[in-house]
């Protein structure tokens, strides 16, 4: 008999305990944040920031707990501005220990389209996103026209990521095979021969271009000269 009244009691106890563990509830991340980001900009150098949370309370709070009513007993941001560890105290009584880091954003071009190698990017490919500064390397492109203009040097380049310059390459303007012009140029003198690609280039490229006097391959010349359009180059100098 006496088994029975301590299960009994074991089973009330823990149906008690369920029944007030339901009525109690956590705040999300995203909650904290919404909370947090108006008084942690007024606090900080930049209008232009995020606010990441990294430690959050491990205890519920009561089912009427709200973040409205709550007030920041201490705000700790130190001199870098790039953390923080804050106390709140709810209208509950109950005290919220959090930190995290602040995120200074800056807006970056990025692609809006996947981009191969065959690929022009145009201003209608390019848009703009906030991304933290910290992550963002000197080798990123930070104007849109880093990018207008390019096409990929290598593979694919996916959109809506920070774009690296090292990815890019002027497109292709003269393919192997063509003929273009290829001008020197000296103070008195300009002197301009047609001549033929050796190579696919892009605007800015140096590359081996073939002049023929007459129809004998024997009279071929191989010169040097940098291309300046899409069918012209100048003469850096001339190779045996």
């Amino acid at each position: 008999m006496k088994i029975m009244i301590l299960i009994a009691l074991l089973f009330s106890f823990v149906c008690l305990n369920a029944e007030e563990a339901s009525s109690r509830k956590s705040f999300s991340k995203q909650e904290f944040v919404e909370f947090l980001r108006p008084i942690i900009g007024q606090k900080i150098n930049t209008k232009d920031f995020d606010v990441v949370i990294e430690k959050m309370p491990s205890e519920a709070f009561p089912e009427s707990a709200n973040l409205d009513n709550a007030s920041v007993d201490e705000l700790i941001i130190p001199p870098q501005q790039r953390s923080f560890q804050v106390f709140l105290k709810l209208k509950s009584g109950d005290q919220i220990t959090l930190s995290g880091k602040i995120e200074w954003l800056t807006n970056i071009p990025i692609l809006l389209r996947p981009i191969g190698s065959n690929d022009i990017i145009n201003l209608s490919d390019v848009g703009y996103q906030s991304y933290p500064i910290d992550q963002l390397t000197a080798m990123v492109a930070m104007d849109s026209a880093d990018l207008i203009g390019k096409s990929s040097a290598h593979t694919i380049i996916k959109p809506g990521l920070p774009v690296e310059r090292s990815l890019l390459k002027n497109p292709t303007i003269i393919k192997r095979g063509d003929m273009i012009d290829v001008v020197y140029r000296s103070q008195c003198l300009i002197v301009s021969a047609k001549a033929q690609a050796t190579q696919d280039l892009a605007c800015g490229d140096t590359g081996t271009f073939e002049t023929q006097h007459d129809n004998s391959k024997q009279n071929v010349k191989k010169i040097s000269a940098k291309v300046v359009g899409p069918s012209t180059a100048e003469i850096i100098h001339g190779l045996a």
